[in-house]
């Protein structure tokens, strides 16, 4: 796969992320006693919307790492996270679609989070460990020691 392709695949994914937030910031914002969950999730899917964006600006070249530093990433360990983060939004998308999440949030509507809270802690769990990959490449990208310094303590 091309960089133009794992390029898209970020884009998509960030306009995807943007798609799924929208429900539970609804909830977050309007109601007092928002889930928990509404507002973890939040949280979960800015974390990792700023790592994609990160990574897209050295997908696309706007951002420049070392040879040496891109070296050590595998593009299978890029594909596999990006992969991993599609199938967990696509997850997430089929509760959200399940739960109402509009200002006007009820009792009933609140009592459909509780009832998904175990499907969606889950899909918690997997965006957290999506996010972790995701981080430990763009500290790779970004780490400001020189290589050359590395090898000095590597003797």
């Amino acid at each position: 796969m091309d960089p133009l392709s794992v390029s898209a695949s970020v884009v998509g994914l960030l306009g995807a992320g943007a798609k799924i937030t929208w429900p539970p910031y609804n909830v977050v914002a309007s109601v007092r006693d928002a889930p928990q969950q509404a507002q973890t999730l939040l949280r979960e899917m800015a974390d990792i919307a700023v790592a994609l964006g990160s990574l897209q600006a050295y997908v696309s070249g706007e951002t420049q790492a070392s040879a040496e530093r891109g070296a050590l990433i595998m593009l299978e360990h890029v594909l596999t996270t990006l992969t991993g983060c599609v199938t967990t939004y696509s997850d997430l998308q089929k509760i959200i679609n399940d739960l109402h999440g509009g200002p006007d949030m009820r009792a009933f509507d609140k009592l459909r989070w509780m009832m998904h809270e175990s499907r969606i802690d889950i899909v918690l769990r997997r965006l957290q460990n999506h996010k972790s990959p995701l981080t430990l490449m763009l500290t790779i990208l970004q780490w400001w020691v020189p290589l050359t310094v590395l090898r000095v303590f590597a003797i």
